[in-house]
């Protein structure tokens, strides 16, 4: 089972965090089927075979800008905000870790060299963010 922090405030689910742990071979996924992006992680033996396919519309409709970001080395210090621009929390993401952001706000400092890998719908330009 996967190490898995839910961030809620009044019952508002605002993001997960999966942290880095040991996982056994398998596929778990972390989001809910009602939420507009599905992460998990997949652990695979050599030999496994994932058959070729697509993944057809399911109809979950986006009602946020949902992201996901992965650690691929050095640490962040991550502010998670609720809509109106007050702090839900604040932790350290590091090596390994994904944030899967599904509403609200986020910040970001880094007290040391840190690669992200973001993955969003859809492209935003720097004009197009909001300032909580």
């Amino acid at each position: 089972m996967l190490n898995c922090l839910i961030i809620a405030k009044d019952k508002k689910h605002f993001a997960t965090i999966v942290k880095h742990s040991p996982f056994e071979h398998g596929v778990e996924f972390v989001t809910r089927p009602e939420t507009s992006v599905q992460v998990g992680v997949l652990d695979h033996k050599a030999g496994d075979i994932i058959s070729p396919h697509v993944h057809t519309p399911h109809g979950v409709p986006m009602t946020d800008a949902a992201e996901v970001l992965y650690v691929e080395s050095g640490k962040v210090n991550a502010r998670i905000y609720d809509q109106y621009g007050e702090l839900v929390m604040e932790t350290v993401l590091e090596h390994g870790d994904i944030l899967i952001q599904l509403c609200g706000g986020h910040a970001f400092s880094f007290g040391e060299d840190c690669r992200l890998i973001e993955v969003k719908p859809g492209t935003y330009e720097r004009s197009e963010r909001k300032d909580l």
